[in-house]
């Protein structure tokens, strides 16, 4: 089996915690890269697991997923149906008003000096469901025609059926928070890191289990999704 010792998930938390730094330490030895940063945020006092997972673009149901399909089990994807502007009656206006912001979010985090004090006029989130679906389609079309990059697979997942917001902005490491950040710094607010505080051993205890057991899944889940080919057969139950 390639799951490693540091995956399992019981014991006392400062045991779980000294797993957790084990992975980390582990992924440069094992030759698997480490997204950037992830050493600092999953060790920050104030953790948050779906924040975490969305900055990294990591999914726990994915790498869930992965590890069942290694064991054998059927890949399947259950979302198939592409939204259609007929469809679009049948989404509420807050859902719609979701997958254009996905569409913002991918735009405003591509472009690291872009100047948001003049937003596209697609990026307008008001009137009837299908005037912001239309937008949608308008901004999805405009990433090549401004030669700013856009997330592989980005215009079919905001346009199916059965869309969520969250697993969404987590499938391309985006975060509607940080956007929104970065346009407001653009017109001259201060970037501020509220959150410093690196969590240490003798911090554990002040920490819930059940928190520490997240830390450990964003580690594992940054450490399978980063592999493709691996066996992950004998992955415990306890996974």
């Amino acid at each position: 089996s390639d799951v490693p010792d540091w995956f399992d998930q019981s014991g006392t938390k400062e045991q779980i915690y000294q797993r957790l730094l084990e992975g980390l330490n582990a992924f440069d030895s094992a030759g698997i890269p480490k997204p950037k940063y992830l050493s600092r945020v999953v060790q920050l006092f104030n953790f948050n697991f779906d924040d975490c997972m969305s900055r990294f673009g990591l999914s726990w149901e994915l790498a869930q997923h992965k590890v069942q399909e290694s064991k054998g089990g059927r890949s399947v994807d259950p979302v198939v149906i592409i939204l259609t502007m007929e469809m679009v009656s049948k989404q509420d206006l807050a859902t719609i008003i979701e997958r254009l912001r996905v569409v913002k979010a991918a735009w405003i985090l591509a472009e690291s000096n872009r100047d948001f004090s003049d937003v596209p006029d697609w990026f307008d989130q008001s009137g009837t469901k299908e005037q912001i679906y239309q937008r949608l389609l308008e901004g999805l079309n405009a990433f090549d025609s401004a030669g700013i990059p856009k997330p592989k697979y980005l215009s079919r997942v905001v346009q199916l059926f059965n869309f969520n917001f969250d697993d969404c902005m987590s499938r391309f490491g985006l975060s509607w928070e940080l956007a929104q950040h970065k346009v407001q710094e653009s017109k001259g607010g201060r970037s501020v890191d509220p959150v410093v505080i690196i969590l240490t051993m003798e911090m554990v205890s002040k920490q819930d289990l059940a928190t520490i057991i997240e830390r450990l899944r964003v580690v594992k889940a940054a450490w399978i999704l980063a592999e493709s080919n691996r066996d992950f057969s004998d992955v415990p139950d306890w996974f």
